[in-house]
């Protein structure tokens, strides 16, 4: 195996690719926040019947949807690098709750 390769795969663990994704997600994103408004408007004839309605999406909508998204992928990423502790799902109508001991 060549040497960088060898290097990366000693150097590059599961939580360090588990805690890349939302920040991967969040730069991915970014660039479509400055963007979404004008792309929707210059191409709301292009978008097909249900998403129509997409097609009026303001930057603030779009930019808290993504902050949600982020949110809970960060929440994902801090689940899933914890070490192993006592973790239980449990639904109430048409809630679902996580409850996590720390």
């Amino acid at each position: 195996m060549p040497l960088l390769l060898t290097t990366l795969d000693n150097q590059i663990t599961v939580n360090l690719v588990i805690w890349a994704f939302p920040l991967a997600f969040l730069i991915h994103d970014l660039e479509e926040i400055f963007t979404v408004e004008r792309f929707a408007c210059e191409n709301q004839e292009r978008f097909p019947g249900p998403f129509k309605r997409l097609a009026s999406i303001t930057t603030k909508q779009f930019t808290i949807g993504v902050a949600v998204l982020f949110v809970l992928t960060t929440l994902a990423a801090f689940l899933a690098t914890r070490p192993q502790r006592e973790m239980t799902l449990f639904t109430s109508g048409p809630v679902i709750c996580l409850q996590y001991k720390l």
